[in-house]
């Protein structure tokens, strides 16, 4: 049996949603996502519901035309009488054919005891902590990057944005990134100084796109980072935004994305969004969720997520993790307070924006350590998709290195053991990354290499799962500065 085969067959038999709280669920008033073949069916929808509401506010939000889906808004304090009469039209629809299935846009967030991602303490916290954090020992980080550093490797993270100016954020940028939130704003993780989710705390989750940033910085420090906002500052988006943030980061060509972020039910939406990232050769990671409870969060419980939890400096799954079976492996996540001060070599650290550094703990930054490791191993196969291993069986390749760890972590509930993320066993099956202009990488730079770069001239790198390598001074182009770098490198 094909070690791909294996990870799809061991993912397959774990994931399932759990017994989640349906009180958990939490849908977003006034809105519905549907998927259509045409245009047609969407709009006698929407003056069908027009029709119910006496109005004529029904109108598409917005569209995700890779998947044919489409978010729909109406009325969101229509009573319940007219919500039961849009539910049945949308069923409908979907029996006479004209959708293929509707659903409810779903909160989706890094908060509420999902994957909150709890900001322990800045005291004392600084970047000489940050730099030696414990997870990096665990992880044997310095072995790993005689083998990888995730050149080439381009990881979406969707999440509150990224603090470009913040100086643990030393990896190259992508100018392509995304504010599917506030859309004429630019990615940047900021406060809006609105209690967007009205739980009395004002801008709580500003700064957890920039520390999951700043982990996989630590890890993978030169792949380059794609910042798609899909959270707002409270740390909420949508079933429908988040859709549209995967599929985004999926068309600018990220190998990895990575999804800090859950909701308790699964969704069509998400689904569909996961699995186009899978046939186009991404690997999407995402946590099963805090609270110590016995579900795995969606997407995480997609076959092909990789789903992780949450471990402690001591090979433990930490109290602040779900456990539940659909775990794949387990990420460093914990953090130690003696007296209401951190135990800096104890302590998951990263930055947060305005310079500053803190210690956190959550499955969100075990998922950031497996996802910036995904990385690593992905630059090791810069040939891939080859027809070997085509697009759609990268993420199942991937995954199986991941889990190559040699040491285990067990989960309580039904003791049971999973790998813990382990960088250098994860990349001790590749060889190591080949040199910079090197891209063809058979240990020459020279007309081959040029050819390369020649036939990427001008290209923004969105083709299906290629590295990003032509482009070696990173400004996400390949124009004469490259050519020029491959000339004065010029080695047969």
């Amino acid at each position: 049996m094909t070690r791909s085969l294996l990870f799809s067959l061991l993912v397959t038999g774990l994931a399932c949603a759990g017994d989640p709280d349906p009180a958990e669920e939490m849908p977003i008033p006034g809105q519905s996502i549907v998927k259509a073949d045409s245009d047609v069916a969407v709009y006698e929808l929407l003056q069908q519901i027009d029709n119910i509401t006496g109005t004529d506010s029904a109108s598409v939000a917005s569209r995700i035309p890779n998947l044919n889906l489409y978010t729909i808004n109406y009325p969101f304090d229509v009573p319940p009488e007219d919500y039961s009469a849009i539910q049945q039209r949308i069923q409908d629809a979907i029996k006479n054919g004209g959708l293929d299935w509707g659903e409810a846009n779903l909160t989706v967030d890094t908060a509420s005891g999902q994957t909150d991602s709890l900001w322990v303490s800045g005291l004392g916290i600084d970047g000489n902590g940050y730099k030696s954090q414990y997870a990096l020992d665990l992880m044997d980080i310095d072995s790993a990057h005689q083998k990888s550093k995730g050149e080439g490797v381009l990881v979406a993270i969707l999440d509150t944005g990224i603090d470009t100016t913040h100086p643990a954020i030393t990896n190259c940028i992508s100018p392509n990134g995304y504010n599917f939130i506030y859309q004429f704003m630019s990615p940047n993780d900021s406060s809006n100084l609105i209690d967007d989710d009205n739980d009395g705390l004002i801008d709580e989750m500003v700064g957890h796109g920039t520390f999951i940033a700043g982990l996989v910085s630590l890890v993978a420090p030169n792949a380059r980072l794609l910042p798609v906002t899909v959270l707002n500052s409270d740390g909420v988006g949508s079933s429908a935004v988040v859709a549209q943030g995967i599929t985004y980061a999926v068309d600018q060509g990220a190998q990895v994305i990575l999804l800090a972020l859950g909701t308790v039910s699964r969704t069509e939406a998400l689904s569909s969004a996961v699995e186009y990232a899978r046939l186009k050769g991404a690997t999407v990671v995402s946590p099963v969720g805090n609270g110590g409870k016995i579900y795995c969060l969606h997407p995480a419980s997609e076959p092909s997520v990789i789903a992780v939890g949450g471990s402690t400096h001591q090979d433990e799954l930490g109290d602040f993790s779900n456990d539940h079976e659909s775990i794949n492996l387990c990420g460093p996540g914990s953090s130690e307070i003696i007296n209401g001060t951190p135990t800096s070599n104890r302590c998951v650290i990263g930055p947060r924006p305005g310079g500053e550094y803190f210690a956190a703990e959550g499955t969100s930054f075990s998922t950031a350590f497996v996802a910036a490791t995904a990385a690593l191993i992905r630059a090791q196969y810069p040939t891939i998709p080859n027809p070997t291993l085509p697009n759609d069986q990268i993420s199942a390749f991937i995954a199986n290195n991941l889990v190559t760890s040699t040491v285990s972590v067990n989960l309580p509930l039904n003791n049971q053991m999973r790998p813990r993320i382990q960088a250098f066993d994860s990349t001790g099956n590749g060889n190591p990354v080949p040199t910079q202009c090197d891209l063809n990488g058979d240990g020459k730079i020279n007309s081959a290499d040029l050819g390369l770069a020649l036939a990427s001239w001008g290209n923004e790198f969105k083709p299906e799962g290629e590295l990003h390598l032509p482009d070696i001074n990173c400004d996400f182009k390949v124009y004469a500065d490259d050519i020029g770098l491959i000339l004065a490198s010029w080695k047969n």
